[in-house]
């Protein structure tokens, strides 16, 4: 018996809502995965993090999960505790209307003048790891600088807070940059009278140098190795052929009846 077109019909969308059951739950069971990566946030002082570096973890996990804003507003509030917790559950529906509102409202909550005054401490004393570029040192100096200073003064654009704000940072780039491209930075001519900008473009510069040094010392190096290496192959060819000689000359030399031994 001929399948009418109703049945096919019916048998399609029960096929299609069977697959978008399947896509939500695994999309589900995969969001639960990526939500244990993003550390709980307790707000307490003894937390590491500040929230502005927590957001920037959490919503770089939710951008590779990628998430949409209504799943970052559910997961994430699932991953405060304690203080952080309280004050969330404190927030009226109004607060958590979207993403955006509920971020806004949270940034300015669970920002504390004792995380700001550590941050202010860590800030003067930053400094570049080994394997971090010059451009990823400012990132980080960027950051710091608006955790211990707040949003205001990080972005503002008033000519009197720029210019206070650009020299914090240069002090902080100067003082913490790796010595191999800091010495080359110092040496450059201009660079007390260099912006902010202009000071991050030259340690970028003398960064390449640095590099480039590295390369040809490594080059160097290889080449110097290699002649070692053929020279000690040398240096056994003409000793085993002194001491073929030398048991030539043994044999040569040794008296009339002697057996050999």
């Amino acid at each position: 018996m001929a399948l009418t077109q109703a049945t096919v019909n019916a048998w399609r969308q029960a096929v299609d809502r069977q697959a978008t059951i399947l896509e939500t739950g695994l999309g589900l069971l995969n969001a639960q995965t990526a939500k244990t990566e993003i550390p709980k946030f307790t707000g307490e002082i003894e937390n590491e993090l500040a929230i502005e570096e927590w957001f920037k973890i959490a919503e770089r996990i939710a951008t590779n999960a990628g998430w949409n804003n209504a799943q970052k507003l559910r997961f994430f509030q699932e991953r405060m505790v304690k203080s952080a917790e309280n004050f969330n559950d404190s927030l009226t529906q109004a607060q958590k209307a979207n993403y955006q509102i509920w971020k806004a409202n949270i940034l300015e909550g669970l920002a504390d003048n004792t995380t700001k005054a550590r941050k202010k401490e860590q800030l003067k004393d930053l400094k570049q790891e080994d394997a971090e570029r010059v451009r990823d040192f400012k990132i980080r100096i960027d950051d710091y600088y608006q955790i211990a200073f707040g949003m205001d003064a990080a972005t503002s654009a008033n000519a009197t807070v720029v210019a206070l704000r650009d020299e914090a940072k240069k002090d902080v780039l100067l003082n913490g940059l790796k010595s191999a491209i800091s010495d080359l930075v110092w040496n450059r001519p201009n660079i007390h009278n260099a912006t902010y900008a202009e000071t991050i473009d030259i340690a970028e510069e003398c960064e390449k140098i640095v590099e480039i040094k590295k390369i040809a010392k490594s080059k160097d190096l290889s080449s110097a190795v290699t002649v070692i290496s053929k020279e000690n192959e040398r240096n056994t060819e003409e000793i085993n052929n002194l001491k073929d000689i030398i048991k030539q000359l043994a044999v040569i030399n040794r008296p009339i009846g002697v057996e050999n031994m």
